[in-house]
């Protein structure tokens, strides 16, 4: 299945009909799939009344996450045999990419569709909207003021399906190339799509986090998460475009 097939598939699960624009967006681009990127994962466990974040480096705890890499996509699954715990998240994340404020364009489904291309080194404000919140010192994710500092409880910026996340798909531009991320889940399920940037090594992060309720002897089968760099430019018309993407 080509990179463009899955574009499609991800605009129709969505079932957001009212933006169709978006689609003739995305037809604008000239894509060339390439192999599926690195990617790492780590959950949210409960043991003991406790919340716990588990790194894929952890081998404490009875839970097998089994990822397979196949035709630029991962899928797999997330088995909990461990007594007395509960597996209440996935987060899968590919490798940071490198980002050159001033050239490199963040397009989200927040919304009609948002294009981003104020990195908070130009001010956290776009067109008088708020489009980042810092989380740590030079660390930032888009749009949320959910951020508790005191607590550490997780910023959520983009939840599907939400007003705030229309479709589960997210891209990188610049130039001639980019990064496409999205969720093949033809049952639209929840999801977080997860956008982190890091100010001090220009770095991005992008992935999601699927929640879930897993007690001990249950599974949980991942849906389709394609993560590929590609090659070609994003070319935009401003007439098929809603205003909040311009």
């Amino acid at each position: 299945m080509n990179l463009w097939t899955r574009i499609l598939i991800a605009m129709k699960v969505s079932y957001v009909r009212q933006h169709v624009a978006l689609a003739a967006l995305m037809a604008c681009a000239s894509l060339v799939a390439l192999s599926a990127g690195a990617i790492e994962w780590s959950m949210l466990i409960e043991v003991d009344g406790a919340t716990n974040k588990v790194t894929f480096a952890d081998k404490r705890y009875a839970i097998d996450v089994s990822l397979v890499a196949r035709d630029g996509a991962w899928s797999g699954s997330v088995a909990n045999r461990e007594k007395g715990a509960i597996v209440l998240g996935l987060e899968l994340t590919a490798e940071p990419l490198a980002v050159t404020p001033g050239k490199s364009a963040l397009y989200l489904p927040h919304v009609y569709g948002r294009r981003i291309r104020n990195w908070p080194e130009h001010g956290v404000r776009q067109k008088g909207v708020d489009m980042w919140t810092e989380t740590a010192k030079g660390v930032f994710v888009p749009f949320t003021s959910k951020w508790d500092a005191a607590t550490g409880s997780r910023a959520v910026p983009l939840p599907y399906p939400s007003k705030l996340a229309t479709m589960q798909w997210a891209t990188l531009n610049e130039g001639e190339s980019g990064f496409y991320l999205a969720s093949e889940d033809p049952s639209a399920g929840a999801k977080d799509i997860q956008i982190e940037y890091d100010s001090n090594g220009k770095r991005l992060k992008m992935g999601f986090f699927f929640p879930m309720f897993l007690p001990e002897g249950e599974s949980y089968s991942i849906p389709r998460v394609v993560m590929e760099k590609y090659a070609g430019s994003w070319h935009v018309s401003k007439a098929s475009l809603p205003k909040s993407m311009l």
